[in-house]
């Protein structure tokens, strides 16, 4: 070998290790797939996708078309070759349920490894003048629950994210077993326009409850409401995917 190839060679071998000093992935963090929880595309048009149901209290899911009428009800829309869940509501509220313990045929959502929920949504119509933080006014266009667990007396400890037709993003509201956290406002005018939601739930339970979240939670609910303005409510909700953490890069800096 020529002395110019073994200055190339050892040049290369150089620029690899470099690089791969710079990009190396700790093993123990290496990046996983994120999973699908729903995406609609199997549901039949007007219908509702398996393996949801209403919640009942010991867990079991009933068919939810049996809560559904002319004034509130959820079904699958397909556009543009795409399907997705539409939810409407008349003075009504209306939540369908998936259980993310490996029970009634829904996921086991272990939150170790998938701390993460990514969803979209979008408004067509909130509820006209509600706001999260007042009774009088406790309307949700559109809202994803995840229930972690249920305390000694049975009831359950949830984190609703919430599409609020008022206030700001990141406001916090606190109820018994309940925290509500704005991600996304009609204040913000995204109407009709499809919104990407991405939290980590392990943080935001820590955060909201001061606790460490359990390592499963229960379950997963979708839900519109505009029982207490008596007005009306038109979402729609897209894919939902658990995800891991962000790949954490290793070995050095720039």
């Amino acid at each position: 070998m020529s002395s110019t190839s073994v200055v190339r060679l050892a040049l290369s071998i150089t620029l690899l290790v470099v690089l791969g000093h710079y990009t190396s992935l700790d093993p123990a963090h290496a990046q996983q797939s994120p999973i699908v929880v729903e995406d609609f595309q199997d549901a039949p048009v007007g219908g509702v996708p398996d393996n949801w149901g209403y919640a009942q209290r010991d867990g079991s899911l009933t068919p939810i078309e049996d809560r559904m009428d002319d004034d509130v009800r959820l079904y699958v829309v397909e556009e543009n070759g795409e399907k997705f869940l539409r939810g409407e509501s008349q003075g009504r509220a209306i939540r369908m349920s998936m259980a993310a313990n490996g029970e009634h045929g829904g996921i086991r959502w272990d939150l170790n490894e998938y701390p993460r929920l990514r969803w979209s949504w979008r408004a067509h119509e909130l509820p006209e003048g509600a706001r999260e933080d007042r009774n009088s006014l406790n309307d949700t266009g559109a809202a994803l629950y995840v229930t972690f667990e249920t305390n000694w007396l049975g009831l359950p400890r949830s984190i609703k994210y919430t599409y609020s037709s008022t206030l700001p993003v990141g406001t916090v509201v606190q109820f018994t077993g309940l925290r509500v956290i704005v991600v996304s406002s009609g204040a913000d005018d995204h109407g009709d326009r499809w919104l990407t939601i991405e939290r980590d739930v392990v943080q935001d339970y820590k955060n909201v409850f001061g606790r460490t979240a359990p390592d499963v939670p229960i379950g997963i609910s979708l839900w519109t409401d505009s029982t207490e303005t008596e007005t009306r409510s038109k979402v729609d909700f897209g894919t939902l995917e658990i995800r891991p953490q962000p790949q954490r890069p290793t070995g050095g800096s720039r």
